[in-house]
């Protein structure tokens, strides 16, 4: 997103995702006056079973709102180039890839 010749693309772009922390969701179930409270946050990393699977999670969801700000042209490369990315980051020796996820639970009583 910061690199040429992309970074044109992005300047007026709003992030898609919300991802608050568990002390933002504890103001908002405290402020929204439930007397008890559980704000947990779990781990919940996964293993893709190759690389293939990774790129589908990729494609869709995770680049959709980036390429809608792209034109036809930066498309295909920039998708390229953001799957490289995540396999070197992600790749593991035995083909799989390896990625953090958070989850945010909540259990309140009004």
């Amino acid at each position: 997103m910061k690199a040429e010749p992309y970074n044109a693309c992005f300047q007026e772009f709003i992030w898609p995702w919300h991802m608050p922390s568990r002390q933002d969701y504890e103001d908002i179930v405290r402020s929204a006056g439930f007397s008890e409270f559980v704000v947990l946050e779990e781990k919940a990393d996964r293993f893709f079973s190759d690389a293939d699977e990774m790129i589908r999670w990729l494609d869709q969801p995770t680049l959709v709102p980036f390429m809608d700000a792209l034109p036809e042209t930066y498309k295909s490369d920039f998708r390229s180039k953001a799957v490289q990315a995540m396999l070197l980051k992600t790749q593991q020796a035995d083909g799989t890839c390896f990625e953090t996820f958070r989850r945010i639970k909540v259990t309140a009583v009004k």
